[in-house]
C-alpha cells in the first residue's frame, strides 16, 4: 500500500472570509504567483492559466474540478515547462475569531514529480504574500463574487 503524497498548508488571515475568497479569485496580476496574471472561468470544468506577466505565456495551467464561494475551490494545476500529469489544488476557507482559516491541499501527484518537489517551498511564500496583502487593507470586497457555482 503506497502512502498519499500531498501537501497541507494552513494560514489565519485577519481578513473577513469574503474579502479571501474575492483575492484569491480575482483576474489580473497576481504577485502572489511570482508575476503571473490569473485567467479564469470560476465554474466546474471552466479553464485556469497563470500567464507570465512578462513573455504572456502559460505557466500553470488547470481546469476548475468544484467551486462552493466562499467556501471550497478545488482545480487541477500543471507546470507547463515540466512534463508531469496534472496534480489537484484544494483551498478551504473557513471563518474563525480571527477572520478567516484558509487550508490548502495540493495532492494526487501519483509520484515524488518534480511538481511535487516544486510546490512544498513555493506555497508558504504564496499564503504569506496572500495574509500579508489582505491584512494590509489594501484589497476591499466587492459585492458580486467572481465564481459562478
Amino acid at each position: 500500500m503506497s502512502r498519499e503524497l500531498r501537501h497541507v498548508f494552513q494560514v489565519v488571515i485577519q481578513s473577513p472570509i469574503e474579502v479571501v475568497w474575492q483575492e484569491l479569485t480575482r483576474a489580473g496580476v497576481q504577485p502572489a504567483f511570482f508575476g503571473t496574471t490569473l485567467q479564469a472561468e470560476w465554474v466546474v470544468d471552466g479553464p485556469i492559466h497563470y500567464r507570465s506577466a512578462e513573455s504572456g505565456k502559460d505557466v500553470i495551467v488547470g481546469r476548475v474540478l468544484e467551486v462552493q464561494p466562499p467556501h471550497r475551490l478545488v482545480h487541477t494545476f500543471q507546470f507547463q515547462e515540466l512534463s508531469d500529469p496534472p496534480s489537484r489544488v484544494t483551498y478551504e476557507l473557513r471563518p474563525v475569531a480571527a477572520g478567516t482559516e484558509l487550508t490548502l491541499v495540493h495532492d494526487e501527484f501519483g509520484s515524488e514529480t518534480q511538481t511535487f518537489q516544486r510546490v512544498v517551498s513555493g506555497w508558504p511564500v504564496i499564503l504569506e504574500q496572500y495574509r500579508k496583502l489582505l491584512e494590509s487593507g489594501a484589497v476591499q470586497v466587492v459585492r458580486d463574487c467572481p465564481a459562478r457555482s
